[in-house]
């Protein structure tokens, strides 16, 4: 489970550059990228220069997937959960795993959290997170 004392340790500033709350990849219709680059986008009014430096990706690429999240639907309000994580945009510079092996890696190792809670936190199915996360797991035996 979450502590209280965990999520305020990691309390930081919306409009900080370094970090975004979890709550953001609660919206199915995007995927964890996708979901990024929006509230990159449009809630803290980056360029999508600065957003490809800041997840390691190119230009080209942050743009394409931010108009493919358009043509969704672009969703920016978010509704803000009581309890959420602050997650550094550091961890996404990583081009050797996708998004989601990250961001399940990253929740579980840092906080300990359950696949079930990791689930919870991004809107998606359990067995999903334990997917994902032994794929990781298994990328970062080979890349040793």
């Amino acid at each position: 489970m979450i502590k209280s004392s965990e999520i305020s340790k990691n309390f930081v500033n919306f409009n900080n550059y370094n970090s975004i709350p979890s709550y953001i990849f609660q919206n199915r219709k995007y995927t964890i990228l996708e979901a990024l680059i929006v509230c990159l986008r449009e809630r803290k009014n980056l360029s999508f220069r600065k957003i490809s430096a800041l997840i390691n990706r190119d230009l080209r690429y942050t743009y394409h997937s931010y108009q493919n999240a358009k043509k969704k639907e672009l969703i920016t309000q978010y509704t803000i959960q009581t309890k959420f994580i602050w997650i550094p945009l550091s961890i996404f510079t990583n081009r050797k795993f996708s998004a989601l092996e990250v961001l399940v890696s990253y929740l579980k190792e840092k906080f300990s959290l359950t696949y079930h809670e990791i689930a919870l936190l991004v809107k998606r199915d359990d067995r999903t997170i334990w997917t994902v996360y032994q794929r990781a797991k298994k990328k970062n035996v080979k890349s040793k």
